[in-house]
């Protein structure tokens, strides 16, 4: 396994961490660490040839794990708050192909509930073959945005899927299901989902066996059946 290990800085905030590079069978991940960061949502990209969001971290979860393309031998990383660099290592004009990415990709929001996850990560097809349109300036998720962002900041993440679909953040929920909330490549929601426990050999529940989707972890017969409800619309995906 090939290792590289670029640190990360911060003259100004104290900040400081390391993205660690490595290669292994075909793939190459990122582990990123990060140590001193204020309160708040941070987002980290990777540039070589082209900008790519790599995934977000929290001051109280400062590590992250992500796969790269496979050209990505020698990449300069950088981490934002919103628009703001915090730490950053590599070249001026990777710096600034991140800044302009960053100011055209990261939309203000009020208080520090950040609505991307790790990755960008295609989700399952609309009903009419298309991607919802999620830059719309009123949706479904906007409305309930900060009950959704309480849901996501107050209850244990399941990693296994987080890593198994990137782009996407699950929690498992009190009440016995779990919820989840898949995003485009700009870190926008497409869907949120909803699951409860079940087995690939059983029926799903009569009053989801029209609207979801079995998903498992690979070679567990275990798992959970999911709805999934566009983002945009609130909508159900039927089968």
């Amino acid at each position: 396994m090939d290792k590289k290990v670029y640190s990360l800085f911060s003259g100004s905030t104290g900040c400081s961490g390391y993205a660690a590079v490595s290669g292994r069978g075909g793939s190459t991940a990122v582990s990123f660490s990060l140590k001193n960061l204020p309160c708040g949502r941070y987002s980290c990209l990777f540039f070589q040839d082209e900008v790519l969001p790599c995934g977000t971290v929290t001051a109280s979860k400062p590590f992250l794990h992500c796969e790269l393309p496979l050209r990505a031998t020698r990449p300069s990383f950088g981490v934002f708050r919103k628009r703001e660099c915090i730490m950053f290592n590599g070249t001026p004009e990777a710096l600034n192909a991140m800044q302009r990415f960053a100011d055209s990709s990261f939309p203000p929001h009020d208080g520090e509930c950040n609505d991307s996850p790790d990755l960008s990560q295609s989700a399952p097809p609309a009903t009419d073959g298309s991607a919802p349109d999620c830059t719309a300036p009123e949706n479904y998720y906007r409305k309930n945005r900060a009950m959704f962002c309480e849901l996501m900041n107050s209850n244990p993440h399941i990693t296994s899927l987080e890593e198994l679909m990137p782009g996407s953040r699950w929690i498992t929920v009190p009440e016995g299901y779990i919820m989840g909330i898949i995003c485009d490549e700009r870190c926008a929601p497409l869907y949120i989902c909803y699951g409860v426990e079940g087995q690939s050999s059983q029926q799903p529940p009569d009053d989801l066996k029209d609207y979801c989707h079995w998903l498992s972890l690979p070679c567990s017969d275990t798992g959970w059946w999911v709805l999934y409800q566009n983002a945009v619309t609130g909508e159900a995906l039927t089968v």
